[in-house]
């Protein structure tokens, strides 16, 4: 897959020293991001897949803007 980590220089925990997030998106595409992210997670439910490690560097942007969860390596039914 051909793209960047979404949320690429942000913590493991989402938030700076300041608490506050480092990164900027404009609204309608955070909104659209997290339909995707939202979704993904809903068809794993679907599936009966716990991923077991949800971070902000297992989910992928490709460069037709589209969301991928990666990382199944500690996933589990």
């Amino acid at each position: 897959v051909d793209g960047e980590a979404l949320l690429r220089g942000l913590p493991e925990d989402g938030a700076s020293s300041l608490g506050v997030f480092t990164v900027r998106i404009p609204l309608p595409m955070l909104a659209c991001l997290l339909q995707q992210l939202l979704q993904a997670l809903q068809q794993l439910h679907n599936l009966g897949i716990i991923h077991n490690d949800l971070k902000p560097s297992n989910f992928f942007l490709t460069r037709a803007g589209r969301v991928r969860l990666i990382d199944f390596d500690n996933s589990g039914r």
